[in-house]
């Protein structure tokens, strides 16, 4: 009995023990008080070290594919690895030991400022809380996962329709930093890179990945580390004969359908019906006839890299778009906006890859509240550039060299910059689309489709001249024939 009642007292005692260290690790602050998201996670006098963050993804779902705006919509799933020595672990946490943590952490620690290139949105979704997974390692680790929410993106996707419908497209989806170049923060692909289920499908086209690769991004600011993967879609021949030939009957997929069946066998009784009946008007034709005749210490170019976060604390130019009707920023963890403070005290602002929607005039820069006296604006040396590679179906597209100017009102004068975006129409895509039938997307080049399409119509014509001529012919023997009699 007193064996009995001191293995429940030690059991008892155990238990408390555990409890009270495991309340420790979940009300345990892991970060200092002088901790601040702002900052780089090795920022220290002397500005040194290169932070490594790895990524690896896995490609959940493609909901569908925007022909017309040469775009892919898909769901990812994005896990990302750094390490942050500020944070404070309790002792004795050695090996593989981690703790977890819910998401809203996140919004206390400092997260790598990462974006899609090209990518025209991105959601996620949410219940309760944001669905991440947080958890530090006892070697500092950070390992952050967007798991379970699906980041629901729209990426711009160039699309050449060349070989319709026996065409291949790929997208190379690249991710880089927004703010911190490759000297402070360098991204690379962890030992599981991209990948891609088994089990996803889609109907319009068969769905492959390349091997993820590294690049670097060049801009006036400095060279950004970036990673990337290459989507292929090789579209299914068997997808487009069935839309292209078959009344569209229930969902599109790439398969026969029971009712695909029923409407081929419709179709084929009414050709039947059709044949027979020519048949028949031919072998009438012939008896008549025969009957009548025959598609550190700061100085020089050294620099700090902040968070986007700090620009809320910052006096920055109040710049807006003339004539504009409506502005989007795109956003993953933070704003995709570039901070860097030099050593001269000269602050560099870059609000990357904003979707600007603006009508009729030309795109303009212009200060709202500092006349000309207080705020001057100009171009920088770099200017205005257009990619070589963007290519636009329905016109060619070319900028003039950037000015300067002023606007005038009661209130006084102010600065202005702008440049002039032309835009050259193609010829090419009036006359396809006027005086050809609409068979796959809109371009404008001639499609392998197009030349089927104008090869059909020009065997109709001379069928129907053919037809006419016999017909001619016919008549005019008849009437031979009964002048004769």
């Amino acid at each position: 009995m007193r064996a009995a009642a001191c293995s429940s007292a030690v059991l008892m005692l155990f238990c408390r023990v555990c409890w009270a260290k495991v309340s420790y690790y979940e009300e345990h602050n892991i970060l200092p008080s002088d901790y601040t998201r702002e900052f780089h996670p090795w920022t220290s006098l002397d500005y040194a070290g290169t932070l490594d963050v790895k990524i690896y993804l896995t490609i959940v779902s493609i909901s569908m594919i925007d022909e017309e705006k040469s775009s892919v919509h898909m769901s990812l799933l994005l896990r990302c690895i750094w390490m942050d020595d500020r944070i404070l672990l309790p002792e004795g946490m050695t090996g593989d030991a981690h703790i977890s943590f819910s998401a809203l952490l996140r919004e206390r620690l400092w997260v790598p400022d990462l974006f899609f290139l090209h990518a025209t949105s991105i959601r996620r979704q949410k219940l309760f809380t944001p669905s991440e997974a947080l958890q530090v390692y006892a070697n500092k680790t950070i390992f952050l996962s967007s798991l379970y929410v699906k980041l629901m993106m729209e990426y711009s996707c160039p699309m050449k329709y060349t070989s319709y419908p026996l065409d291949r497209q790929s997208c190379d989806i690249i991710m880089e930093s927004s703010g911190y170049p490759k000297e402070r923060l360098n991204i690379s692909w962890h030992p599981a890179g991209v990948r891609l289920p088994s089990q996803l499908h889609n109907h319009q086209f068969s769905v492959s990945i390349s091997s993820g690769y590294h690049s670097q991004s060049t801009y006036p600011s400095g060279t950004y580390s970036a990673v990337g993967f290459r989507l292929n879609l090789q579209r299914k021949v068997q997808f487009y004969l069935l839309q292209a030939y078959l009344p569209e009957s229930g969902p599109r997929v790439s398969y026969i359908k029971a009712m695909d069946v029923w409407m081929i066998g419709c179709m084929m009784f009414c050709f039947c019906c059709t044949v027979e009946y020519a048949v028949i008007i031919r072998f009438e034709q012939i008896t008549n006839f025969s009957c009548t005749g025959h598609h550190q210490s700061m100085t020089g170019d050294a620099h700090i890299s902040f968070s986007p976060l700090m620009r809320e604390r910052l006096w920055v130019p109040d710049l807006f778009f003339l004539h504009a009707t409506s502005i989007r920023q795109l956003k993953l963890y933070t704003p995709s906006e570039a901070l860097q403070v030099y050593a001269n005290k000269t602050i560099f602002l870059a609000s990357l890859y904003v979707k600007l929607v603006r009508r009729n005039r030309p795109p303009r820069f212009q200060f709202c509240g500092y006349p000309s006296e207080r705020l001057n604006i100009s171009w920088h040396p770099a200017g205005v550039r257009l990619p070589s590679q963007l290519y636009q179906h329905q016109f060619s597209v070319s900028i003039s060299s950037g000015y300067n100017s002023q606007s005038a009102y009661p209130s006084g004068t102010y600065a202005a910059i702008g440049f002039r975006l032309d835009l050259q129409r193609k010829m090419q895509f009036y006359l396809l689309q006027t005086y050809l039938p609409q068979a796959g997307p809109r371009v404008s080049y001639v499609k392998a489709m197009d030349v089927w399409m104008i090869g059909c119509m020009v065997f109709c014509f001379y069928s129907t001249v053919e037809y006419a001529l016999v017909i001619r012919c016919a008549d005019d023997l008849t009437t031979g024939t009964q002048k004769t009699r």
